[in-house]
């Protein structure tokens, strides 16, 4: 069983939705849990996840190429849910053709020039 810091309980086993890419089983932070079921609810995926457990702002890593409507509305879900200042990332394809993880939205303010 993984525990949670930030809120002092045992993290959460689920199974992905069936409509994920990725299908099996997770783990997510107690504490975040209704709000990434609220993200999924409306059909928002999610690759990874965290609350940050005192130490870092509550994250997630979405999948690549997100429009700022749809940063946006990740942004309403989570603050909605989680009143946390959030950091958002996702994968981007770099000139030299490698991937690379860029963070997309930090301390909830969707950063310009990375999309």
């Amino acid at each position: 069983m993984i525990h949670c810091f930030e809120c002092d309980r045992n993290a959460v086993k689920i199974t992905l939705p069936s409509w994920f890419v990725i299908q099996g089983t997770a783990y997510i932070d107690k504490c975040i849990y209704p709000t990434m079921m609220a993200l999924w609810d409306e059909e928002y995926e999610t690759y990874s996840c965290c609350c940050g457990h005192k130490e870092t702002s509550p994250s997630i890593i979405i999948p690549r190429n997100p429009t700022e409507d749809q940063l946006k509305a990740y942004l309403r879900i989570l603050t909605g849910n989680y009143p946390k200042p959030w950091s958002i990332f996702c994968w981007k394809k770099m000139k030299d053709g490698k991937d690379k993880l860029v963070q997309v939205v930090i301390m909830n303010k969707i950063m310009g020039g990375v999309l």
